[in-house]
């Protein structure tokens, strides 16, 4: 089974998250903010990473950035309340292979989360 690690402040989307891709077979992680998502990324090993932008301590690009720094390829989806283009052109830069906004459906996340584990790396 695949291991997604779902980095989001909200453990409310937390929750909704987790229950929509436990449902789907995925293994779930979860951290709070970007922070602590790249000590678990480091940890756990996960196969695609599920980022928000806005979080304390690290926010979701910075996060991004760290892990493109560090040459990490895992593949990353973005899932977010912003609006701004500029966000969405910035993450796409970066190698964010899906941008979400919230609030996004079941069967959208599934399937990101699906096409961002046959994602070539890189």
């Amino acid at each position: 089974m695949a291991k997604v690690l779902v980095v989001e402040d909200s453990a409310f989307d937390r929750k909704i998250i987790r229950a929509v891709l436990e449902k789907a077979r995925y293994v779930v992680v979860e951290a709070e903010n970007g922070e602590m998502g790249l000590r678990l990324l480091a940890e756990a090993s996960p196969d695609c990473v599920l980022v928000d932008i806005f979080m304390p301590v690290m926010g979701g690009t910075t996060m991004i950035e760290q892990m493109k720094d560090q040459g990490n390829a895992t593949p990353v989806l973005v899932l977010t309340s912003d609006e701004e283009p500029v966000t969405e052109q910035k993450c796409a830069k970066l190698g964010a292979v899906f941008f979400l906004r919230k609030p996004v459906g079941e069967e959208e996340l599934r399937d990101c989360v699906a096409g961002a584990l046959h994602a070539t790396p890189g």
